[in-house]
Protein backbone atom coordinates (compact mmCIF):
# COMPACT_ATOMS: atom_id res chain seq x y z
CA UNK A 1 0.00 0.00 0.00
CA UNK A 2 1.16 3.51 -0.72
CA UNK A 3 1.40 5.89 2.20
CA UNK A 4 1.04 9.66 2.08
CA UNK A 5 3.75 11.95 3.50
CA UNK A 6 1.85 15.16 2.73
CA UNK A 7 1.49 17.61 5.62
CA UNK A 8 0.11 21.14 5.74
CA UNK A 9 2.68 23.85 6.33
CA UNK A 10 0.91 25.43 9.27
CA UNK A 11 1.08 25.80 13.02
CA UNK A 12 -1.19 22.80 13.61
CA UNK A 13 1.34 20.54 11.90
CA UNK A 14 4.10 21.92 14.11
CA UNK A 15 1.99 21.08 17.16
CA UNK A 16 1.32 17.61 15.72
CA UNK A 17 5.02 16.92 15.10
CA UNK A 18 5.92 18.09 18.60
CA UNK A 19 3.32 15.71 20.02
CA UNK A 20 4.77 12.85 17.97
CA UNK A 21 8.27 13.65 19.23
CA UNK A 22 7.02 13.71 22.82
CA UNK A 23 5.31 10.33 22.37
CA UNK A 24 8.41 8.59 21.03
CA UNK A 25 9.73 5.72 23.15
CA UNK A 26 12.66 3.44 22.54
CA UNK A 27 10.48 0.40 23.21
CA UNK A 28 8.11 1.40 20.38
CA UNK A 29 11.03 1.48 17.95
CA UNK A 30 12.13 -1.98 19.04
CA UNK A 31 8.58 -3.27 18.57
CA UNK A 32 8.42 -1.82 15.05
CA UNK A 33 11.77 -3.43 14.12
CA UNK A 34 10.54 -6.80 15.39
CA UNK A 35 7.22 -6.48 13.55
CA UNK A 36 8.90 -5.63 10.28
CA UNK A 37 11.68 -8.20 10.82
CA UNK A 38 14.40 -5.83 9.67
CA UNK A 39 17.75 -7.39 8.83
CA UNK A 40 21.01 -6.08 10.25
CA UNK A 41 21.74 -4.50 6.87
CA UNK A 42 18.40 -2.68 6.83
CA UNK A 43 18.94 -1.44 10.37
CA UNK A 44 22.41 -0.15 9.48
CA UNK A 45 21.09 1.61 6.37
CA UNK A 46 18.29 3.17 8.40
CA UNK A 47 20.84 4.39 10.96
CA UNK A 48 23.04 5.89 8.24
CA UNK A 49 20.04 7.62 6.64
CA UNK A 50 18.97 9.21 9.93
CA UNK A 51 22.56 10.27 10.74
CA UNK A 52 22.72 11.99 7.35
CA UNK A 53 19.43 13.70 8.10
CA UNK A 54 20.61 14.81 11.55
CA UNK A 55 23.69 16.47 10.00
CA UNK A 56 21.41 18.55 7.76
CA UNK A 57 19.06 19.26 10.66
CA UNK A 58 21.93 20.69 12.72
CA UNK A 59 22.66 23.18 9.94
CA UNK A 60 19.00 24.10 9.76
CA UNK A 61 18.91 24.57 13.51
CA UNK A 62 21.86 26.98 13.39
CA UNK A 63 20.21 28.90 10.55
CA UNK A 64 16.89 28.92 12.40
CA UNK A 65 18.51 30.31 15.56
CA UNK A 66 19.94 33.17 13.52
CA UNK A 67 16.55 33.76 11.87
CA UNK A 68 14.76 33.71 15.23
CA UNK A 69 17.19 36.23 16.71
CA UNK A 70 16.26 38.92 14.16
CA UNK A 71 12.89 38.03 12.62
CA UNK A 72 10.70 39.53 15.33
CA UNK A 73 12.89 42.60 15.70
CA UNK A 74 12.27 43.64 12.09
CA UNK A 75 9.00 44.94 10.69
CA UNK A 76 9.64 43.66 7.16
CA UNK A 77 10.74 40.21 6.04
CA UNK A 78 12.04 38.58 2.87
CA UNK A 79 9.85 36.22 0.87
CA UNK A 80 6.62 37.08 2.65
CA UNK A 81 4.50 36.61 -0.52
CA UNK A 82 1.38 36.55 1.62
CA UNK A 83 2.32 33.32 3.40
CA UNK A 84 1.91 32.74 7.11
CA UNK A 85 5.02 32.64 9.29
CA UNK A 86 4.54 28.89 9.86
CA UNK A 87 4.73 28.34 6.10
CA UNK A 88 8.00 30.27 5.88
CA UNK A 89 9.42 28.34 8.82
CA UNK A 90 8.56 25.04 7.13
CA UNK A 91 10.55 26.20 4.11
CA UNK A 92 13.52 26.76 6.44
CA UNK A 93 13.41 23.25 7.88
CA UNK A 94 12.94 21.18 4.72
CA UNK A 95 15.58 18.60 5.67
CA UNK A 96 14.07 18.24 9.15
CA UNK A 97 10.63 17.51 7.71
CA UNK A 98 12.00 15.24 4.98
CA UNK A 99 13.99 13.16 7.49
CA UNK A 100 10.95 12.87 9.74
CA UNK A 101 8.78 11.67 6.87
CA UNK A 102 11.34 9.04 5.78
CA UNK A 103 11.68 7.74 9.32
CA UNK A 104 7.95 7.29 9.80
CA UNK A 105 7.59 5.76 6.34
CA UNK A 106 10.26 3.14 7.16
CA UNK A 107 8.33 2.14 10.27
CA UNK A 108 4.96 1.69 8.53
CA UNK A 109 3.40 -1.77 8.21
CA UNK A 110 4.07 -3.72 5.04
CA UNK A 111 0.57 -4.04 3.58
CA UNK A 112 0.33 -5.47 0.09
CA UNK A 113 -3.39 -4.94 -0.48
CA UNK A 114 -4.52 -1.49 -1.56
CA UNK A 115 -7.61 -0.05 0.05
CA UNK A 116 -10.22 1.62 -2.11
CA UNK A 117 -13.10 3.96 -1.47
CA UNK A 118 -16.59 3.42 -2.86
CA UNK A 119 -15.86 5.73 -5.79
CA UNK A 120 -12.85 3.64 -6.76
CA UNK A 121 -10.17 6.04 -5.53
CA UNK A 122 -7.21 4.46 -3.77
CA UNK A 123 -6.75 5.12 -0.06
CA UNK A 124 -3.42 6.74 0.80
CA UNK A 125 -3.21 6.84 4.60
CA UNK A 126 -0.68 9.03 6.36
CA UNK A 127 2.68 7.59 7.38
CA UNK A 128 2.24 9.27 10.77
CA UNK A 129 -1.00 7.48 11.61
CA UNK A 130 0.14 4.08 10.26
CA UNK A 131 3.66 4.00 11.71
CA UNK A 132 4.42 1.19 14.15
CA UNK A 133 5.95 3.86 16.38
CA UNK A 134 2.37 4.49 17.48
CA UNK A 135 2.03 0.93 18.85
CA UNK A 136 2.82 -0.50 22.28
CA UNK A 137 6.42 -0.92 23.46
CA UNK A 138 8.57 -4.03 23.10
CA UNK A 139 8.49 -6.24 26.20
CA UNK A 140 12.02 -7.63 26.08
CA UNK A 141 14.21 -4.51 26.30
CA UNK A 142 17.25 -3.35 24.37
CA UNK A 143 19.69 -5.88 25.84
CA UNK A 144 18.18 -8.67 23.74
CA UNK A 145 18.99 -6.90 20.45
CA UNK A 146 22.23 -6.80 18.43
CA UNK A 147 24.68 -3.88 18.45
CA UNK A 148 23.29 -2.45 15.20
CA UNK A 149 19.88 -1.94 16.85
CA UNK A 150 21.48 -0.33 19.90
CA UNK A 151 23.26 2.12 17.60
CA UNK A 152 19.98 2.86 15.81
CA UNK A 153 18.26 3.56 19.14
CA UNK A 154 21.05 5.97 20.06
CA UNK A 155 20.68 7.82 16.75
CA UNK A 156 16.87 7.87 17.04
CA UNK A 157 17.07 9.45 20.50
CA UNK A 158 19.37 12.10 19.08
CA UNK A 159 17.00 12.68 16.16
CA UNK A 160 13.87 13.16 18.25
CA UNK A 161 15.71 15.41 20.71
CA UNK A 162 16.84 17.66 17.85
CA UNK A 163 13.41 17.50 16.20
CA UNK A 164 11.82 18.65 19.45
CA UNK A 165 14.31 21.53 19.74
CA UNK A 166 13.65 22.72 16.18
CA UNK A 167 9.86 22.46 16.42
CA UNK A 168 9.80 24.28 19.77
CA UNK A 169 11.92 27.08 18.34
CA UNK A 170 9.56 27.44 15.36
CA UNK A 171 6.59 27.67 17.68
CA UNK A 172 8.35 30.26 19.86
CA UNK A 173 8.95 32.43 16.80
CA UNK A 174 5.26 32.24 15.90
CA UNK A 175 4.14 32.87 19.50
CA UNK A 176 6.44 35.89 19.79
CA UNK A 177 5.12 37.33 16.54
CA UNK A 178 1.58 36.94 17.87
CA UNK A 179 2.55 38.70 21.12
CA UNK A 180 3.99 41.64 19.19
CA UNK A 181 0.87 41.96 17.05
CA UNK A 182 -1.19 42.14 20.22
CA UNK A 183 1.10 44.78 21.78
CA UNK A 184 0.58 48.03 19.79
CA UNK A 185 3.27 49.98 21.65
CA UNK A 186 5.96 47.37 20.97
CA UNK A 187 4.82 46.85 17.38
CA UNK A 188 4.92 50.59 16.66
CA UNK A 189 8.40 50.74 18.21
CA UNK A 190 9.61 47.97 15.90
CA UNK A 191 7.92 49.69 12.95
CA UNK A 192 9.63 53.03 13.64
CA UNK A 193 13.02 51.42 14.24
CA UNK A 194 12.78 49.39 11.00
CA UNK A 195 11.63 52.42 9.01
CA UNK A 196 14.55 54.44 10.34
CA UNK A 197 17.02 51.75 9.28
CA UNK A 198 15.35 51.37 5.89
CA UNK A 199 15.49 55.11 5.27
CA UNK A 200 19.22 55.23 5.97
CA UNK A 201 19.74 52.58 3.30
CA UNK A 202 18.01 54.69 0.65
CA UNK A 203 19.69 58.01 1.47
CA UNK A 204 21.52 58.09 -1.87
CA UNK A 205 18.29 57.55 -3.79
CA UNK A 206 16.66 60.49 -2.06
CA UNK A 207 19.36 62.79 -3.36
CA UNK A 208 18.55 61.89 -6.97
CA UNK A 209 15.39 63.97 -7.02
CA UNK A 210 14.96 67.69 -6.62
CA UNK A 211 12.41 68.93 -4.12
CA UNK A 212 9.83 69.54 -6.87
CA UNK A 213 10.39 66.10 -8.42
CA UNK A 214 10.17 64.41 -5.03
CA UNK A 215 6.77 65.96 -4.33
CA UNK A 216 5.51 64.46 -7.60
CA UNK A 217 6.59 60.90 -6.75
CA UNK A 218 3.59 58.57 -6.25
CA UNK A 219 3.00 57.23 -2.74
CA UNK A 220 3.37 53.49 -2.29
CA UNK A 221 0.22 51.50 -1.52
CA UNK A 222 1.13 50.84 2.13
CA UNK A 223 1.70 54.56 2.76
CA UNK A 224 -1.63 55.45 1.15
CA UNK A 225 -3.51 53.00 3.36
CA UNK A 226 -1.61 54.19 6.44
CA UNK A 227 -2.55 57.80 5.76
CA UNK A 228 -6.20 56.76 5.63
CA UNK A 229 -6.11 55.73 9.30
CA UNK A 230 -8.64 58.03 10.98
CA UNK A 231 -7.21 58.13 14.51
CA UNK A 232 -4.35 56.89 16.67
CA UNK A 233 -6.07 53.60 17.55
CA UNK A 234 -6.80 52.72 13.93
CA UNK A 235 -3.23 53.72 13.00
CA UNK A 236 -1.79 51.39 15.65
CA UNK A 237 -4.05 48.59 14.48
CA UNK A 238 -2.96 49.16 10.88
CA UNK A 239 0.72 48.97 11.88
CA UNK A 240 0.12 45.80 13.93
CA UNK A 241 -1.76 44.15 11.08
CA UNK A 242 1.05 45.08 8.69
CA UNK A 243 3.78 43.33 10.69
CA UNK A 244 5.77 40.99 8.39
CA UNK A 245 3.56 41.72 5.38
CA UNK A 246 6.15 43.87 3.59
CA UNK A 247 9.50 42.83 2.20
CA UNK A 248 12.57 45.06 2.82
CA UNK A 249 12.28 46.78 -0.57
CA UNK A 250 8.66 47.65 0.07
CA UNK A 251 9.55 49.03 3.50
CA UNK A 252 12.27 51.18 1.93
CA UNK A 253 9.75 52.59 -0.52
CA UNK A 254 7.30 53.24 2.31
CA UNK A 255 9.94 54.90 4.52
CA UNK A 256 11.07 57.04 1.60
CA UNK A 257 7.51 58.23 0.87
CA UNK A 258 6.78 58.80 4.56
CA UNK A 259 9.90 60.91 5.05
CA UNK A 260 9.24 63.04 1.97
CA UNK A 261 5.56 63.44 2.75
CA UNK A 262 6.13 64.42 6.38
CA UNK A 263 9.03 66.74 5.54
CA UNK A 264 7.23 68.42 2.65
CA UNK A 265 4.26 69.18 4.89
CA UNK A 266 6.66 71.05 7.19
CA UNK A 267 8.30 72.94 4.33
CA UNK A 268 11.51 70.92 4.33
CA UNK A 269 13.47 69.99 1.23
CA UNK A 270 14.14 66.42 0.10
CA UNK A 271 17.52 66.19 1.81
CA UNK A 272 16.20 67.84 4.98
CA UNK A 273 13.27 65.42 5.05
CA UNK A 274 15.70 62.53 4.86
CA UNK A 275 18.19 63.81 7.44
CA UNK A 276 15.71 65.00 10.05
CA UNK A 277 12.87 62.51 9.55
CA UNK A 278 13.11 61.33 13.17
CA UNK A 279 12.92 64.87 14.57
CA UNK A 280 11.13 67.20 12.16
CA UNK A 281 10.81 69.97 14.76
CA UNK A 282 14.58 70.24 15.03
CA UNK A 283 14.77 69.94 11.24
CA UNK A 284 12.46 72.94 10.89
CA UNK A 285 14.61 74.87 13.36
CA UNK A 286 17.80 74.12 11.42
CA UNK A 287 16.01 74.99 8.17
CA UNK A 288 14.96 78.37 9.57
CA UNK A 289 18.50 79.11 10.75
CA UNK A 290 19.94 78.33 7.30
CA UNK A 291 17.29 80.49 5.58
CA UNK A 292 18.15 83.44 7.89
CA UNK A 293 21.86 82.67 8.15
CA UNK A 294 23.01 86.02 6.77
CA UNK A 295 21.23 87.74 9.67
CA UNK A 296 23.83 86.14 11.96
CA UNK A 297 26.59 88.13 10.22
CA UNK A 298 28.52 85.06 8.99
CA UNK A 299 31.08 87.01 6.93
CA UNK A 300 34.20 84.93 6.36
CA UNK A 301 37.48 85.59 4.60
CA UNK A 302 37.61 87.34 1.21
CA UNK A 303 38.10 85.05 -1.80
CA UNK A 304 39.98 86.75 -4.62
CA UNK A 305 38.77 84.27 -7.23
CA UNK A 306 35.14 84.70 -6.27
CA UNK A 307 35.66 88.38 -5.57
CA UNK A 308 33.45 88.10 -2.51
CA UNK A 309 33.54 86.91 1.06
CA UNK A 310 32.96 83.27 1.86
CA UNK A 311 30.56 82.22 4.57
CA UNK A 312 32.18 82.06 8.00
CA UNK A 313 33.45 78.51 8.61
CA UNK A 314 33.15 79.06 12.36
CA UNK A 315 29.47 79.95 12.06
CA UNK A 316 28.73 76.74 10.16
CA UNK A 317 30.74 74.77 12.72
CA UNK A 318 28.82 76.42 15.59
CA UNK A 319 25.55 75.49 13.88
CA UNK A 320 26.60 71.82 13.74
CA UNK A 321 27.70 71.83 17.38
CA UNK A 322 24.56 73.60 18.61
CA UNK A 323 22.30 70.92 17.11
CA UNK A 324 24.66 67.99 17.66
CA UNK A 325 24.38 67.35 13.95
CA UNK A 326 26.22 64.02 14.08
CA UNK A 327 23.15 62.39 15.64
CA UNK A 328 21.40 62.96 12.31
CA UNK A 329 24.16 62.37 9.76
CA UNK A 330 27.84 62.68 8.93
CA UNK A 331 29.16 66.26 9.23
CA UNK A 332 30.36 66.30 5.63
CA UNK A 333 26.97 65.16 4.36
CA UNK A 334 25.27 67.96 6.28
CA UNK A 335 27.68 70.65 5.07
CA UNK A 336 27.83 69.69 1.41
CA UNK A 337 24.42 68.11 0.76
CA UNK A 338 22.25 70.12 3.11
CA UNK A 339 23.70 73.43 4.28
CA UNK A 340 25.20 74.65 1.01
CA UNK A 341 22.27 73.26 -0.98
CA UNK A 342 19.77 75.21 1.12
CA UNK A 343 21.84 78.34 1.87
CA UNK A 344 20.94 81.11 -0.63
CA UNK A 345 22.76 83.99 1.05
CA UNK A 346 25.29 86.49 -0.26
CA UNK A 347 28.41 84.69 0.89
CA UNK A 348 30.41 82.11 -1.05
CA UNK A 349 30.75 78.41 -0.32
CA UNK A 350 33.49 77.44 2.14
CA UNK A 351 35.52 74.20 2.15
CA UNK A 352 34.31 71.38 4.35
CA UNK A 353 37.83 70.61 5.61
CA UNK A 354 38.17 74.16 6.98
CA UNK A 355 34.74 73.96 8.62
CA UNK A 356 35.63 70.61 10.19
CA UNK A 357 38.84 72.06 11.65
CA UNK A 358 36.82 74.85 13.24
CA UNK A 359 34.40 72.25 14.60
CA UNK A 360 37.22 70.31 16.25
CA UNK A 361 38.47 73.42 18.03
CA UNK A 362 35.09 74.68 19.22
CA UNK A 363 34.12 74.80 22.88
CA UNK A 364 30.66 75.32 24.35
CA UNK A 365 32.28 77.67 26.86
CA UNK A 366 33.34 79.98 24.06
CA UNK A 367 31.58 83.35 24.40
CA UNK A 368 31.00 83.65 20.65
CA UNK A 369 29.38 80.20 20.66
CA UNK A 370 27.10 81.14 23.57
CA UNK A 371 26.06 84.29 21.72
CA UNK A 372 25.40 82.27 18.55
CA UNK A 373 23.15 79.83 20.44
CA UNK A 374 21.22 82.72 21.94
CA UNK A 375 20.78 84.38 18.53
CA UNK A 376 19.44 81.29 16.76
CA UNK A 377 16.81 80.72 19.46
CA UNK A 378 14.55 83.25 17.74
CA UNK A 379 14.27 80.93 14.71
CA UNK A 380 12.96 78.05 16.81
CA UNK A 381 9.50 76.75 15.81
CA UNK A 382 6.96 77.12 18.58
CA UNK A 383 6.52 73.33 18.88
CA UNK A 384 10.25 72.56 19.19
CA UNK A 385 11.94 71.75 22.51
CA UNK A 386 15.01 73.41 23.99
CA UNK A 387 18.52 72.27 23.04
CA UNK A 388 18.79 70.05 26.11
CA UNK A 389 15.70 68.17 24.98
CA UNK A 390 16.41 68.09 21.26
CA UNK A 391 18.14 64.72 21.33
CA UNK A 392 15.42 62.10 20.92
CA UNK A 393 15.11 59.33 23.44
CA UNK A 394 16.97 56.26 22.11
CA UNK A 395 14.84 53.32 21.07
CA UNK A 396 14.47 50.79 23.86
CA UNK A 397 16.42 47.63 23.33
CA UNK A 398 14.02 45.17 21.79
CA UNK A 399 13.57 42.00 23.84
CA UNK A 400 15.74 39.10 22.76
CA UNK A 401 14.16 36.10 21.11
CA UNK A 402 14.43 33.18 23.58
CA UNK A 403 16.27 30.10 22.39
CA UNK A 404 14.70 26.67 22.47
CA UNK A 405 15.79 24.46 25.33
Amino acid sequence: MRFSTIVDKDENTLKFLQKKAEEYEEGKLLQSLSSKQYSVYEVQMMTADIEEGIAKMRKEHISLLNFAAFFNKEYATDNNKGFETAYRLFNRIRSTIATTKRLYKKTCRRIQKSGKLANGEEITPSVFSNSLLNQSSDLFGLDTYPESVKELCKVMNEFFKLLMTIIKLCRKVIAREREIREDPKLCVLIYKDSCSKALKEVKDAMGIFSGQQAQMLPLDDFTKRKQNASDNNSLQKFICDGLHTLDPQQLKAHSYCEALSAGNKEGLSTIESKLFNEDLNTGKWIHNVIVHFDELNPKGRFDKKLQKHKVSTKHVAMLMLAFNITRFCDKKEFVENCFFEEYKGIYGKANYSTINEQYKNLSKDDEEYKSFVENISKYKPTDCQQFSSCIPTPLSILPNMPTAN
